[in-house]
């Protein structure tokens, strides 16, 4: 049963990537001479029709099990902006959170030895009560996710988290959240998408 969730689940996201992974956009730009791809999960799904990348590649349940250190046209001529680590804290327990740090790294490493610029975008923070995300793990895990991409030590790589957007005074802030306890509002999400664009150098809209 778990082998056939898990074939399922690879073919399943492979599908969705097939289908959000687009060409490059009828009058897409380059800003500042670069490219740009955003990727991820369903939070990279929310920011997209806000966040002017030039190509998508984005899922609903994306997490670091997919083999983001291959999409195509990644190159030295664009900025990837990875928004990944919500899922991970499900699929991965306390006890694996070393062969998590590894699989970071490797995405991580990958897209920066391809790309000109990486921006690595950590989860935020989940409003208490979820039925399957326990905030507190997912911040260890982020935590996991920071060193991991930090450690690189790579000049074109960068992390960025939104639970500092997110929480208030050490607490989850309900401002801007959907009904499910997780996703954002169109508010919620233009206001990350003005943060993480600034931290990618990008101009913020």
């Amino acid at each position: 049963m778990v082998r056939s969730g898990v074939v399922r689940f690879r073919v399943v996201s492979a599908l969705v990537a097939l289908v959000l992974s687009i060409a490059w956009s009828v009058g897409a730009w380059a800003e500042g001479g670069l490219r740009t791809i955003l990727m991820g999960d369903s939070f990279a799904v929310g920011m997209a029709p806000m966040f002017g990348a030039d190509k998508t590649v984005a899922m609903i349940g994306g997490s670091a099990r997919y083999r983001w250190e291959s999409v195509p046209h990644v190159d030295r001529g664009t900025r990837v902006v990875v928004v990944l680590g919500t899922n991970d804290s499900v699929e991965n327990g306390p006890e694996v959170a070393a062969n998590y740090g590894y699989r970071v790294r490797e995405i991580a490493r990958k897209l920066a030895e391809r790309a000109r610029d990486v921006v690595w975008v950590g989860p935020p923070c989940v409003l208490p009560g979820h039925p399957t995300i326990d905030d507190e793990h997912l911040r260890d895990l982020s935590v996991v996710q920071r060193e991991a991409v930090v450690g690189l030590g790579k000049p074109n790589l960068r992390w960025m988290s939104l639970r500092a957007l997110t929480e208030r005074d050490g607490h989850c802030a309900e401002d801007d959240r959907a009904e499910d306890q997780i996703h954002f509002t169109p508010a919620g999400y233009a206001r990350i998408v003005r943060a993480v664009r600034e931290a990618a150098g990008m101009r913020v809209r």
